[in-house]
């Protein structure tokens, strides 16, 4: 009886760890996308092998982008140094200050390194001016819209990089769902369609659901608008049922 109550409970860990994993993997993707979302917040990801060649990756990218957000903000007038502070210096702390998320994609290592802008100021040793206003508390932040999502939507919510685009589509068109799609310069005026704007690192920057009156951003539930996203790219899609 109590062999058989053993492999009772190891059958029953057997197949409850894996649904914890994916729990977990489900909770650590979902804080990810809040902060690609998240307009005063730095990341940079990769996705390889090894761990250790994931992060490495992406601490380099990492910082590469902090420090064309700083050289930005000081050519715009928006950041103010003084004291002949070193730009190495500040990147480097703003490094040693992220933070780490990792998941799993298809066997490999999705290495996610991100933070706060604020934190790029305060944990700076050199006087620091930032010129631009207070950044608005969340609850002056709009309300989102009372959007509903069919479930083909909460699919594109899905999608976070380029390269996964087009065999989400592929999917739809062969479950017959497809109308038509391609890419920005051949997008129909005036036509309902979705569009996944993406950046130059295959980031999805937003997934808009586009009507001839309006253009609602499925990520963020509020407005938005296809010519707000500079230099991104984007692909649109029509279903047979819009």
């Amino acid at each position: 009886m109590v062999t058989v109550k053993k492999i009772g409970i190891a059958l029953l860990l057997a197949w409850c760890l894996p649904l914890v994993a994916d729990a977990q993997t489900s909770i650590v993707a979902a804080r990810i996308k809040s902060i690609k979302l998240d307009p005063n917040s730095l990341y940079a990801e990769a996705t390889m092998k090894e761990k250790e060649d994931a992060f490495k990756n992406a601490h380099a990218l990492f910082a590469k982008k902090v420090r064309e957000w700083i050289q930005f903000e000081i050519d715009n007038g928006l950041l103010t140094i003084d004291n002949g502070l070193s730009i190495d210096s500040l990147v480097a702390k703003a490094d040693a200050s992220s933070q780490e998320l990792t998941t799993s994609r298809g066997g490999f290592c999705r290495a996610f390194v991100f933070i706060r802008k604020r934190d790029i100021l305060n944990n700076s040793q050199y006087p620091i001016t930032n010129n631009q206003n207070p950044v608005a508390d969340d609850d002056e932040c709009p309300l989102p819209l009372l959007v509903s999502l069919t479930e083909v939507e909460k699919g594109m919510l899905g999608i976070t990089q380029f390269y996964d685009i087009e065999p989400y589509i592929k999917g739809l068109k062969a479950d017959g769902r497809v109308k038509s799609y391609g890419k920005y310069a051949t997008m129909p005026q005036g036509e309902p369609c979705h569009v996944f704007v993406y950046d130059r690192q295959g980031d999805i920057k937003a997934v808009l659901r586009v009507r001839p009156d309006s253009q609602v951003n499925l990520q963020t539930m509020q407005e938005d608008n296809i010519r707000n996203y500079k230099n991104c790219g984007a692909i649109w899609l029509q279903l047979k049922d819009e």
